[in-house]
């Protein structure tokens, strides 16, 4: 068997015999259909759109381990819970002040069964629409506890400016009332708490870091050893919002109350709440074209170059090799260090990759340039050459399918350096911030200083650049046989 006549299919199940093709190809198909699945399901702009939209994680704990932690080993971590109504529960019309306006009520109804606290209670309204400015919108939440019920858990008027009247506002970003912290709620419940249990909690004291409003809502004090503890009170708590609108014509889009929890979703979140899943996801397709866009380009290069360069001899070869010598000298990575730190973040990905390009053809060159002084000695390319044969036709036909599968190799064991190089450049804080690419994530995690504390953040991230690296020099190493017919005869 030559090299001439290994077809596609009879290289595929050379690959396939080796235990080390059939892993990488298994996992790079893998890959394939993971960034399939996320062009197809996840906007192109998901790095600016989404990922450093602050308002968009809003509803999302901070820092929490994945849902699946919870289930198996930490039980009494709070799950994550989002409720949503696009639709009052009940909506009436009434007279006030003159004028006939719209009330709204949306009953929210959740079952508190855990011992730790959720990190936040949220409200946030979408959408709504007023007609008549001359009348405030009125916002009221009411509170039905195990142990009684708040009536006024947190009033607010809400004024709509004259030249908003009639138009949808609170879109994207809503109308968002947090307990967290919330003045108001702390001093309401400070009362209920003093009128149900007689114990006395200043509202400052509620709302600041010993108690918290998040807590107090779901929690009843006790007197231990001198102190007021809060401890958590399980049951059915039910939050009735009413939204008092100005004319009957007035509507909201929706209201949703998220309980924040102490885990989230297949792998958890990140210091602002982002749910690292969606990144790990995105990764992929950003991980594969970086490495096969580079690898592909600085192989087609070097393949080019490096045959017309022994074909043709001479001044061009004189300068490929020369230009070689000099680019393949030069240290990459303090260049690359150097190109990055100076270039704007939003071009720093085609930065490196026009770095690795550049400076990346110059030994496969030299390689091909040796393989080629050796083939166009053969006797079929003399013989070619004889018979009147063009260079472009010899070149085409009887050296680059000779060079092809050495640089098919090459390209394939570049591939995991690109994706290397892009992870390590990122975790040195000089890759683009915009793009939530795995080394993005790791060098997220370094900036806070949750290596030791947030497993669930760095581990993933750091699986995938390793496990896509070992891929490809699976596929590398099984090409092998492929490449050399010697190594063929033996498996």
């Amino acid at each position: 068997m030559t090299l001439q006549a290994l077809t596609l299919r009879e290289a595929f199940h050379l690959l396939w015999r080796s235990w080390t093709g059939r892993a990488g190809i298994i996992i790079l198909g893998l890959m394939v259909v993971a960034s399939i699945y996320t062009l197809a399901t996840m906007p192109l702009d998901y790095g600016t759109r989404i990922w450093n939209n602050a308002d968009y994680w809003k509803d999302y704990p901070k820092m929490v381990p994945p849902d699946w932690y919870r289930v198996l080993f930490d039980r009494s971590l709070l799950p994550h819970t989002v409720m949503r109504l696009e639709t009052p529960t009940s909506s009436q019309v009434i007279s006030y002040a003159g004028s006939n306006v719209r009330v709204l009520t949306y009953v929210f109804t959740y079952t508190y069964d855990s011992p730790t606290y959720p990190q936040n209670v949220r409200l946030a309204i979408y959408g709504l629409e007023a007609h008549n400015p001359s009348l405030p919108v009125v916002l009221t939440i009411s509170l039905e506890r195990p142990d009684g019920r708040i009536d006024q858990l947190y009033f607010e008027i809400i004024r709509i400016p004259p030249q908003l009247a009639g138009q949808k506002i609170y879109i994207p970003t809503p109308k968002d009332v947090n307990a967290y912290g919330n003045q108001y709620m702390a001093s309401q419940l400070s009362n209920f708490y003093y009128m149900r249990y007689n114990v006395s909690i200043t509202p400052t004291d509620l709302a600041g870091f010993e108690y918290g409003v998040e807590k107090a809502i779901f929690a009843r004090p006790l007197q231990r050893g001198g102190n007021i503890v809060l401890e958590p009170l399980n049951g059915v708590y039910r939050f009735t919002v009413t939204i008092q609108l100005t004319s009957p014509q007035d509507s909201v889009d929706m209201v949703t109350l998220a309980v924040v929890g102490r885990a989230y979703g297949l792998m958890g979140t990140d210091f602002d709440g982002r749910d690292l899943a969606q990144a790990l996801l995105f990764g992929f397709p950003i991980a594969l074209a970086i490495g096969f866009v580079t690898s592909a380009i600085v192989s087609l290069i070097g393949m080019v170059l490096g045959v017309f360069s022994g074909y043709y001899g001479g001044i061009i070869d004189e300068i490929v090799q020369r230009t070689a010598d000099v680019l393949g000298n030069i240290p990459l990575l303090p260049l690359l260090i150097l190109f990055t730190f100076i270039t704007p973040t939003n071009l720093r990905l085609q930065i490196l990759i026009i770095t690795l390009i550049v400076f990346g053809w110059a030994g496969l060159a030299i390689i091909v340039r040796s393989m080629v002084l050796s083939i166009k000695s053969e006797q079929y390319v003399e013989a070619a050459r004889a018979l009147g044969a063009s260079n472009m036709r010899i070149i085409f036909r009887h050296i680059v399918p000779q060079v092809l599968p050495y640089v098919v190799a090459q390209m394939i064991f570049f591939v995991p350096t690109a994706i290397l190089t892009e992870a390590g450049l990122s975790l040195l804080g000089l890759g683009d911030p915009s793009i939530p690419t795995w080394g993005q994530i790791l060098s997220r995690v370094l900036d806070k200083g949750a290596v030791s504390i947030a497993w669930w953040w760095i581990l993933p991230p750091g699986l995938l650049i390793v496990i896509s690296a070992v891929a490809f020099v699976l596929i590398a190493l099984a090409l092998e046989p492929v490449v050399d017919p010697r190594l063929r005869r033996r498996i």
